[in-house]
């Protein structure tokens, strides 16, 4: 179970916002940090949402705080990626480093910390016995922690949950408000959010008196470098992202994709998705073909499914990828093929995507003649010399791989599942940025 708190202090000023997240055993805790107008738009939005069950008010010496329980994960997905963003925005405006504290695991290095687990495992049982049959709240049941206690952890750990105040919302009483009434915000531009990972403590999971540690080394099997210009920072990769991020990631994962590179080419290909065929015969965020001389209109495509462990047969219709999910659906599984087809060569599948096979094989050819490379060495990821003569077709876009890529932060490490094999990381390098580095 998911809980918001928010924090105000003795003068019904908003303070703070912290997410607390279940991950499988363990509770991962994040500051949501918005602009004072969004965090108490954030604040009453929540308090429509969800009803009196869902909600406790626990009051402090130096103010109070207001739990929502039960939230609506992908909406706080939503709310984290604006909280990135935000960040990123004062970072790059106020030209300062953030002051939030570095990702810090707990580790069995002493007495004290092991002891401190057992703290941290206790608040967020704490947190989540308030839920009954049904997920509704069992008030008594629940549990707060003081904000002192709070600070006494901080000492044992280190770790800051920063309960001070901060972007206090002046002169806010929210006694008497009506939660109804429109809230007047400032409107502020913010950069879309990048691939860092937030700032956050990990309180680990504990078995049998043993702590586990959750390691992730960074595994890169290839490098796939290309010059490329740089669109992440527009508003249209922010539009896509923002809508699509969620239900590219769903169906990116169900079929083994790098949701990044998906949402590269949901975003080049249309941006925004629509149910309107184009004058092309191609309709959607994905643009799948259904019109024309050739389309996948009546057509059967198949993929492995990761969710289900079998592969899954889909026959396309224009109505069927008139639905955006199923266009996001479709247009995975589409480069899932690709990606088999061309072991993994990032270039010649989303290449592929846009030329088709027979004519992308065209291409190959042709270099191998001009070259004398085989076509076993052209389709080596690093082997680039074929992009020279993609100009030989007529239609499609020749410049289509470097259209794509300028949706995909430089130095993104991009994940594949492969059936019956290891999983595939490969880092995405633009050029462009190695040649400014050198100027």
């Amino acid at each position: 179970m998911d809980n918001v708190i928010f924090r105000f202090n003795n003068a019904n000023q908003l303070v703070s916002c912290m997410y607390i997240e279940q991950i499988d055993d363990f509770k991962m805790l994040s500051k949501i940090e918005l602009s004072p107008e969004e965090l108490l738009k954030m604040y009453y939005h929540f308090k429509d949402k969800y009803p009196e069950q869902y909600i406790i008010s626990e009051e402090y010496e130096n103010g109070k705080a207001v739990t929502f329980c039960d939230v609506d994960y992908i909406e706080m997905k939503s709310y984290k990626r604006q909280s990135e963003a935000f960040k990123k925005y004062i970072k790059k405006t106020c030209d300062i480093e953030s002051d939030l504290p570095k990702q810090k695991k707990i580790t069995r290095t002493s007495p004290i910390k092991r002891k401190t687990i057992i703290v941290l495992a206790s608040i967020v049982v704490a947190l989540s016995t308030g839920i009954a049959t049904n997920s509704i709240l069992n008030a008594d049941a629940y549990q707060p922690l003081t904000i002192e206690q709070l600070k006494n952890m901080e000492v044992d750990t280190g770790l800051q949950f920063d309960f001070e105040p901060s972007n206090i919302v002046e002169d806010i009483d929210i006694s008497n408000k009506d939660t109804n009434q429109n809230q007047t915000t400032q409107e502020i531009i913010i950069e879309p959010p990048q691939e860092e990972l937030p700032e956050r403590v990990v309180i680990e999971k504990v078995t049998n008196g043993q702590e586990i540690a959750f390691e992730d080394p960074e595994k890169i099997d290839a490098v796939f470098m290309i010059e490329a210009d740089n669109l992440t920072d527009t508003e249209k990769y922010y539009v896509a992202n923002a809508y699509y991020s969620d239900a590219i990631e769903k169906y990116a994962n169900m079929y083994g994709v790098d949701h990044k590179l998906a949402l590269a080419i949901g975003t080049h290909e249309r941006g925004l998705h629509s149910s309107a065929v184009d004058e092309g015969g191609a309709i959607g965020l994905f643009q799948i073909q259904v019109r024309g001389s050739w389309n996948w209109d009546g057509k059967t495509i198949t993929a492995y499914n990761f969710d289900t462990n079998e592969y899954e047969t889909v026959t396309i219709t224009e109505e069927k990828v008139s639905d955006v999910f199923e266009n996001i659906k479709v247009g995975c599984m589409m480069l899932q093929n690709l990606l088999t087809k061309y072991n993994y060569n990032i270039a010649l599948a989303v290449t592929a995507y846009n030329y088709g096979d027979n004519y992308l094989e065209k291409v190959l050819q042709k270099c191998s003649e001009c070259t004398g490379f085989t076509i076993e060495q052209l389709c080596d990821l690093n082997n680039l010399e074929w992009l020279s003569y993609r100009d030989i077709i007529s239609s499609g876009d020749p410049l289509y791989l470097e259209n794509v890529c300028k949706y995909i932060p430089n130095e993104t490490v991009l994940k594949f599942k492969i059936p019956g094999k290891e999983n595939l990381t490969i880092k995405y390098e633009n050029l462009n940025y190695k040649k400014d580095i050198t100027k």
